[in-house]
């Protein structure tokens, strides 16, 4: 879709239009928000992220921390309250993918 300057932002409903699905998503997204701050990263989950950052030569501390928060962050959203290998597995591409040595 091709936005001009000064035209109105499509609004949720109109790209999506299946209101009940959006407003379940809606309240999905609320609980996994309220409940980012309670998700713990294992020590498993710590050392991954450790190792993955070593082993694709991540420069300084941001890629281990967008790694981090990805994963708390899927945590959440799945409804789990620890932070395992596998929510760190699946985030990993996407949250070291900019910040490799090249």
């Amino acid at each position: 879709m091709l936005l001009t300057l000064g035209a109105a932002l499509p609004t949720a409903e109109a790209q999506f239009p299946d209101q009940a699905l959006l407003d379940q998503l809606r309240q999905r997204l609320a609980e996994a928000r309220s409940q980012l701050k309670s998700v713990g990263l294992t020590p498993e989950a710590l050392r991954l992220i450790t190792n993955l950052a070593v082993k694709n030569r991540i420069q300084g501390l941001r890629g281990d921390l967008a790694l981090a928060r990805g994963a708390r962050a899927l945590a959440a959203w799945e409804g789990d309250d620890r932070v395992s290998t596998d929510h760190v597995l699946t985030v990993a591409e996407l949250a070291l993918a900019s910040r490799k040595i090249r």
